[in-house]
């Protein structure tokens, strides 16, 4: 009796990986694509933002608390651990947007090519990142214990790119439609940091079998 109870909650979880998810997730997202819009608008709260986009939407998934107040107190707690990172983040983006603009401008020889390897660097970076802000929390919502230490996370996150490169790839798919959506429509652009949030949340759930 035992071991049919265990199948069926195994197979009960099996269809919940294929269900798509209630409106009240969906509305979660959007208002999660809201607020971690406005913590990428202070600059330093970007890598934060996702962190505690991710984690709520985590809680909307397994029935916690997902209130705009829990999701401004997991911002902070990410925030004042990782400060440093997001400066040294904003910093490396600003440095290969300028190699971009540099190398496209046709100011070097052999630009295209460089321009698309610089182009490549800043995706796996965030890529990187991304998978960082999805370790910062566990599967359901709460900070992790690595949570304090940002670096540590970036370097699992790195580990794991290696170990996951079907996930990488899909982060990089992942990156590669929203920017072509901005393109085709511009004012989703407000929604971008909620569909990173979609990407990593969904990519480390398929690695950890959630």
């Amino acid at each position: 009796m035992t071991r049919l109870r265990e199948e069926g909650s195994d197979e009960d979880r099996a269809a919940r990986r294929w269900r798509l998810p209630d409106w009240s997730v969906i509305g979660t997202l959007v208002v999660v694509s809201l607020l971690a819009f406005g913590a990428f608008m202070t600059g330093l709260g970007w890598l934060a933002g996702l962190a505690a986009g991710i984690a709520q939407v985590r809680r909307a998934v397994s029935g916690r608390s997902h209130t705009v107040g829990d999701f401004a107190a997991a911002t902070w707690n990410a925030l004042r651990h990782n400060w440093l990172m997001a400066v040294g983040g904003l910093a490396v983006a600003v440095l290969l947007y300028m190699n971009v603009v540099w190398l496209g401008g046709g100011y070097v020889p052999g630009g295209p090519v460089a321009l698309w390897g610089a182009v490549g660097v800043a995706a796996l970076v965030w890529a990187v990142l991304l998978r960082a802000a999805a370790l910062w929390s566990n599967p359901e919502g709460e900070a992790s214990g690595d949570a304090h230490g940002w670096w540590p996370l970036v370097q699992k996150a790195a580990r794991i790119s290696l170990d996951d490169p079907l996930g990488t790839l899909g982060l990089l798919a992942a990156l590669t439609l929203t920017i072509g959506l901005v393109m085709v429509f511009p004012p989703i652009f407000i929604l971008l940091p909620g569909l990173w949030v979609l990407a990593g949340t969904v990519v480390e759930s398929r690695r950890l079998g959630a």
